[in-house]
């Protein structure tokens, strides 16, 4: 007996050597599956802001496998790849078209050969495009010329799309400004064998609802890491490939330019940082800057947000969601809560909307005080806006017509209940104005306004396009998508509606977009 259990060791190893030699790689389905599985889906469009022609932006049926098995890092919420200071897993694109909004005209980009593309952003006059190409180990920054389709790098920086996107145009003549991962940034920095001490978290004796996030800050060592790989440095640039720098690096979540190019909004965070909630409430500064680098005004220093009340009509104190007028040169926008942010506190107006224009300096003006949460506006000109507002407890939404100037009293517009699907107006409909930025698409007249929308119905979703009076809130309905086919309404092309782009599909058709005569009710496929 003791000779074969001397055997048993020797052959149940060579057992499995034989079984991991004979393992098997990756197994492929029978047909169809895979031929299902691989067919590419329908690209992404992007209109230029001239509405001349379509950026097509080609998807991959599935991502590489390197793209999944590629370290991710956890940290404050987010998640990212800590080879290429890119977000883990962010969707990518294989490829770049244009084609004319007539469809007479088609031509590939110069990308490079198997390139990750991460983000594409038109050039304000519509004769260039900017794209991200993401590599193993950096992100680069790329601009193609529209009438020849070639390509080719811009800088040599890398780029730092931790908390997205990294790039924005300033103007079409001035360039980008990017978030780089810092030149002299050093390796990342290694967790202590030991603790250097106990981990001390306090208590104030206030409520503090919040509820359970993922992948948070543990400890020390997490927010050494944090500052590592979020930090960036701000530059500018230029369409020739000059690279100036603008900030010292720093936590800068945001770098928006205004519409005149002249000034930017940036929004950098700083210590002391949560191990409770996400890098979205740690506390932050929001400050103004010129494109020369030279600091503006600091708007306000937000504290870190641990104790938001409860409730989804909740917020923060102070101001949020700091962004710029896209129909002025520059002015800053925000909403206050006038309840303290605290949903069950009783209170005659609970929002304000606030605005600063430039020079940025004297106290910002209050354009308009509301029963609900500030949720959305719309800029259409210097004496036309549409701001909606919402409350998440009784479902009520209500939009407004606001005058900036003041000169004539706010009104109300719509006012409906945000769950009445069958009675939803849609989405008011904006073009690019002469900066690029999108503002309030308005009809010949310069009363009316339009709106598309999924048009829930008994039948099923029926996609329509409206053109609605501003003054009298009644609407017209201009086209309206049939059965068997779903059609939807992607940009209007003029300010009379008479030609549209549109997402066709069926149950025999697969998705394709189409330019639509809304008038003539002709189709033809682009």
């Amino acid at each position: 007996m003791v000779p074969c259990r001397r055997l048993a060791a020797p052959l149940a190893l060579a057992l499995l050597v034989v079984s991991a030699a004979a393992q098997d790689a990756y197994q492929r389905p029978p047909a169809p599956i895979p031929r299902i599985l691989d067919t590419d889906p329908p690209p992404l469009v992007q209109p230029s802001p001239d509405r001349a022609w379509l950026l097509l932006m080609d998807r991959p049926a599935l991502p590489h496998i390197n793209e999944v098995a590629a370290p991710e890092l956890r940290l404050a919420g987010d998640r990212i790849n800590p080879r290429n200071g890119s977000r883990s897993r962010a969707p990518s694109f294989k490829g770049l078209r244009l084609r004319s909004v007539t469809g007479s005209v088609e031509r590939r980009l110069d990308t490079p050969e198997k390139a990750r593309i991460g983000a594409a952003w038109w050039s304000p006059d519509s004769r260039r495009i900017a794209f991200t190409v993401v590599g193993d180990d950096a992100v680069a920054l790329w601009l193609a010329d529209v009438e020849s389709g070639r390509a080719r790098p811009l800088g040599d920086g890398r780029l730092n799309g931790a908390t997205g996107s990294p790039c924005a145009w300033v103007s079409a003549m001035a360039g980008l400004v990017c978030k780089l991962i810092p030149a002299n940034r050093g390796p990342a920095p290694a967790a202590p064998e030991t603790p250097r001490g106990p981990l001390v978290r306090e208590t104030a004796g206030k409520p503090a609802p919040n509820p359970t996030y993922e992948d948070l800050l543990a400890g020390p060592a997490d927010e050494s890491l944090f500052e590592h790989h979020f930090a960036s440095q701000l530059v500018l640039v230029s369409p020739e490939g000059s690279v100036r720098p603008l900030l010292p690096p720093g936590l800068h979540v945001t770098a928006r330019p205004s519409p005149d190019g002249v000034f930017l909004l940036v929004e950098t965070l700083h210590r002391p940082f949560s191990y409770v909630v996400p890098r979205e409430r740690f506390p932050r500064t929001v400050a103004v800057w010129n494109v020369d680098g030279l600091f503006v005004r600091q708007l306000a220093d937000v504290p870190r947000q641990e104790s938001v009340p409860a409730g989804f009509d909740a917020v923060p104190v102070g101001p949020r969601e700091v962004s710029w007028r896209d129909d002025a040169p520059a002015t800053l926008v925000w909403a206050e809560a006038l309840d303290g942010g605290d949903p069950a506190m009783s209170a005659a107006k609970r929002d304000r909307l606030m605005a600063l224009g430039s020079p940025f300096a004297g106290d910002p003006a209050g354009l308009l005080d509301v029963d609900y949460r500030v949720s959305d506006a719309v800029w259409g000109r210097s004496d036309l806006a549409l701001v909606e507002e919402r409350w998440w407890k009784t479902r009520r939404a209500r939009t407004w017509v606001v005058d900036p100037a003041g000169r004539a009293a706010p009104r109300v517009l719509l006012d409906r209940s945000s769950e009445d699907r069958y009675a939803d107006p849609g989405r008011f409909l904006t073009a690019p104005n002469g900066r690029g930025r999108p503002v309030l698409l308005m009809g010949k007249d310069k009363r009316s306004a339009y709106l598309a929308g999924p048009g829930a119905s008994p039948e099923g979703d029926r996609p329509f396009l409206d053109r609605i009076d501003l003054r009298s809130a009644r609407t017209e309905r201009l086209w309206r998508s049939e059965a068997p086919v779903y059609e939807e309404v992607v940009a209007l092309l003029d300010g009379e509606a008479r030609r549209a782009i549109t997402r066709r599909e069926s149950v025999e058709e697969p998705p394709a977009y189409f330019l639509r005569e809304i008038k003539e009710n002709l189709l033809a496929r682009l």
